[in-house]
């Protein structure tokens, strides 16, 4: 299955998925021609143009995290297993690696269970070594709340988004 065909089974999702943004943003070495950085082509194009973009030009497809008249945030929680030295058994011992996961699958359940109960739309990525949540979350629900209150964000992580580099224009 090449991309254009990969894209064509699930353009109906794509547009579901896209149903809250007014953009697109598409990433791909053709868009060099056009003049963009070529370190990192990439265009902002309306939603309409969703199929074209990725079923007819097969460019990466990628939802805006957050813009000017965003109705949701897509929001990641990842969980990793980490084993210091004894890493390598995530990837080398199927027995180790489940068993591990037998551990953690009810964290995993609960975090599952708290997103539908709240209507939350998620993707869940199983890894080797963890699991990658995406989770959209709308800014007019009450289960915004309930997310907020979970946690905080680190200094260091607000340091890093507001650094602006001066030899950067993309920031």
């Amino acid at each position: 299955m090449n991309a254009h065909q990969y894209y064509q089974s699930v353009i109906e999702q794509m547009k579901n998925c896209f149903a809250l943004s007014h953009y697109v943003i598409v990433i791909g070495r053709e868009l060099v021609g056009l003049r963009l950085d070529p370190i990192f082509p990439a265009l902002a194009e309306p939603v309409s143009s969703l199929p074209q973009l990725s079923v007819q030009r097969a460019l990466q497809i990628h939802i805006p995290v957050v813009g000017v008249r965003s109705q949701s945030v897509l929001m990641p929680l990842d969980f990793e297993i980490f084993l210091e030295n004894e890493n390598h058994k995530l990837y080398a011992d199927q027995k180790t690696q489940r068993h591990l996961f037998d551990q953690v699958l009810p964290l995993i359940r609960f975090v599952e269970d708290f997103l539908r109960t709240r209507g939350l739309p998620y993707l869940l990525d199983y890894t080797p070594s963890g699991i990658h949540i995406l989770f959209q979350n709308l800014f007019s629900q009450r289960a915004t709340e309930d997310v907020r209150k979970i946690g905080f964000v680190e200094e260091d992580l607000v340091k890093a988004c507001t650094y602006i580099d001066p030899q950067d224009i993309r920031r």
